[in-house]
């Protein structure tokens, strides 16, 4: 009996390797997070009813993260590129005089 189901556990694990090769990856990882949230969310909830409110709350708030209900992050602009800084340096650069044929003054 023991040996029939190491075989059975021996087929599957070559099954799921094979399907694990031939799978996009972009599709791959938007599985696996979507699994690890689950997950995430399912371990929150033991941890709440072992009355472990606090890391409860933080292992499901990185839960909903991964699934995407919940910013992750949530100072998203901190390392982001500001959306004006472009124009800003344009600005600068051209009150310098620099973009009119002209260099800008040094200071």
């Amino acid at each position: 009996m023991a040996f029939l189901l190491g075989v059975v556990v021996l087929i599957l694990l070559l099954w799921g390797a094979s399907s694990f090769s031939k799978a996009d990856p972009k599709q791959a990882a938007r599985l696996a997070r979507g699994a690890g949230g689950v997950a995430a969310l399912i371990f929150a909830g033991f941890l709440l009813f072992r009355g472990e409110i606090g890391v409860a709350l933080a292992v499901g708030t990185f839960g909903l993260g991964l699934l995407g209900w919940v910013s992750a992050w949530p100072i998203r602009g901190l390392f982001a590129p500001q959306s004006d800084g472009w124009q800003r340096t344009r600005k600068v650069t051209r009150e310098r005089g620099a973009g009119r044929g002209r260099r800008p003054a040094a200071k």
